[in-house]
């Protein structure tokens, strides 16, 4: 009598789930409109949509790359299996108990803090006259300190930087019923530094985020 209990209690209490992210209607609705070559699994708090089937992945360049003529499939093919690597291409989400207004508005006001902080810095470490502008024109800040004490400068300006940098707090990528996702990282995806085959995979990713796309967050 007490396992017909059990199994009773099982069917009937949903929150019993994995996570309860699993029982949110958005999650819901989302796994069953999946392609079934994708599959959606959850680890603590972070939530995967993954391909079943491996793909290769090469690290590989492209920015201002010479565009590689005359090779057939079967020639990229065999490419890729000697150098590249077995991935199964994936979209990885942190996810947490949605978002209210106050929440969001409450980290723009940290993220407008911190950022004031971090444009304050070239002042506080008087590397102003350091920062070559030209060369910084083409990405990124580029110093030329000179001397030992001008370098040191530039070092503690950027170390306190990028701890500030990790302060900021991210803002919610899409929004559930019940919870908000954050877009921490793509795998085994065709973009400027890494070549995937087969490229019709690319295909399959845009289906997967088309799928997100109605619940992404709106950008004020």
């Amino acid at each position: 009598m007490k396992y017909f209990l059990l199994i009773l209690i099982l069917l009937n209490y949903p929150l019993l789930a994995t996570s309860e992210l699993e029982t949110d209607p958005v999650f819901i609705e989302i796994k069953a409109k999946l392609d079934p070559v994708w599959k959606v699994y959850i680890k603590k708090n972070l939530l995967y949509i993954e391909r079943q089937e491996p793909v290769l992945v090469m690290p590989e360049n492209k920015i201002n790359a010479p565009v590689t003529t005359g090779e057939t499939d079967s020639d990229k093919l065999a490419r890729m299996k000697k150098f590249g690597m077995k991935m199964k291409p994936a979209l990885i989400y942190r996810f947490q108990k949605r978002w209210t207004v106050n929440d969001s508005l409450e980290a723009d006001l940290q993220r407008e803090e911190i950022l004031r902080k971090i444009q304050s810095l070239p002042k506080k470490y008087k590397i102003e006259n350091l920062l070559d502008k030209e060369l910084s024109r083409k990405g990124g800040e580029i110093y030329t300190p000179q001397t030992k004490k001008e370098k040191k400068k530039v070092k503690d300006y950027f170390n306190e930087k990028a701890k500030l940098e990790k302060k900021i707090p991210l803002l919610p990528d899409y929004h559930l019923t019940k919870f908000s996702l954050f877009l921490i990282s793509k795998k085994g995806v065709n973009n400027e530094y890494a070549e995937v085959y087969p490229e019709s995979v690319m295909g399959e990713f845009i289906q997967v985020e088309k799928l997100m796309f109605k619940y992404k967050v709106k950008e004020n």
